[in-house]
């Protein structure tokens, strides 16, 4: 009985794991359908975008194909539109050559006609050499004549400058003189310059006159040709009050500031830099013996007072250049 037991309860065992089995056959067979299922279907996508992605590229290549299609074909008509025109171009240079072959040989008749028309004018130029080598001859003598002449014209120059350069400074030292001694005849200012004296910053300067007041006024000075710059005279120049060391009525002591000596010797250079030669030689003759002197032209100084009452005195030059060099 107990075996019996046993074997009953070993067939319901067999039993029940040959039912877990189908069981679990059963489930490993529907899971292998799900899977192919599902690769079915990753199957059927990836199919899918690769038809489309095989179509498109096949488009492209035929867009591409018929693009390159449409240039060849332009390319070509532009290939013979170009060949059309290099031929015309060709036409038209053949004729113009033919044209230019014409005047070529017209260029060379003509060249021919040349030479021997300057082959019949040899002699001729021949001729005219040796009437040329006349002229020159003739020529060479008259520009002697000519120098000699234009030597003496410059000398009889330089004589009419002399004298009227003497001229001109005899009248304007009398009428200077005149015009003093009327102005001090008259008891107007009145400066006396002496033959020799000497204006600079370091020196005191003394310069005479009469009916200066004895009350100081103004002293004025300019740079100026001897003789030659009363027509355009150049601006003067005031000594400052206090460059003036005594004021009386018959003289002026001064000292020139370095402002006035600066201006004086700067017109003096304008001055000596005009055409006007600094000095003209004088030829003469006492007794037959010849003499030489010279005539300064160059700049010298001019001073003119006010009182100070406000009389102004004529201007007043000197006959040297006073001032000493700069050193």
């Amino acid at each position: 009985m107990a075996e019996e037991a046993n074997l009953q309860e070993l067939k319901s065992e067999l039993e029940r794991l040959r039912s877990e089995f189908g069981q679990l056959k059963t489930d490993m067979q529907n899971e292998r359908v799900t899977r192919a299922e599902q690769h079915m279907g990753y199957m059927r996508n990836w199919l899918g975008i690769y038809t489309g992605t095989v179509t498109l590229i096949f488009v492209g290549f035929a867009l591409l194909g018929f693009r390159s299609y449409s240039d060849i074909q332009t390319s070509r008509d532009r290939v013979d539109a170009e060949a059309t025109k290099v031929q015309r171009t060709a036409q038209d240079f053949y004729v113009k050559l033919g044209e230019a072959n014409q005047k070529l040989d017209s260029f060379s008749a003509k060249e021919k006609r040349f030479e021997e028309v300057a082959a019949q004018n040899e002699t001729v130029v021949g001729g005219i050499k040796g009437s040329v080598n006349m002229l020159q001859s003739s020529l060479t003598g008259l520009n002697g004549q000519y120098q000699e002449i234009q030597r003496q014209s410059n000398g009889l120059e330089t004589r009419l400058k002399v004298t009227s350069a003497l001229a001109a400074q005899t009248n304007l030292d009398t009428t200077g003189l005149r015009g003093q001694f009327r102005a001090f005849g008259l008891g107007q200012p009145t400066l006396f310059l002496s033959g020799l004296f000497t204006v600079g910053k370091n020196i005191i300067t003394t310069i005479d006159g009469a009916n200066l007041g004895s009350t100081q006024g103004h002293l004025y000075v300019r740079a100026q040709l001897l003789g030659l710059d009363e027509l355009s005279p150049p601006p003067p120049i005031e000594i400052g009050k206090e460059s003036i060391r005594e004021w009386t009525d018959s003289a002026v002591k001064f000292v020139l500031s370095p402002t006035a000596e600066s201006a004086l010797r700067e017109a003096k250079s304008k001055l000596e830099a005009r055409p006007q030669p600094p000095t003209v030689p004088i030829l003469g003759s006492v007794g037959g013996l010849q003499l030489s002197t010279v005539l300064t032209l160059g700049p010298v100084l001019a001073f003119q007072v006010q009182t100070a009452d406000g009389t102004v005195s004529l201007w007043t030059h000197s006959n040297l250049w006073p001032m000493p060099e700069d050193k």
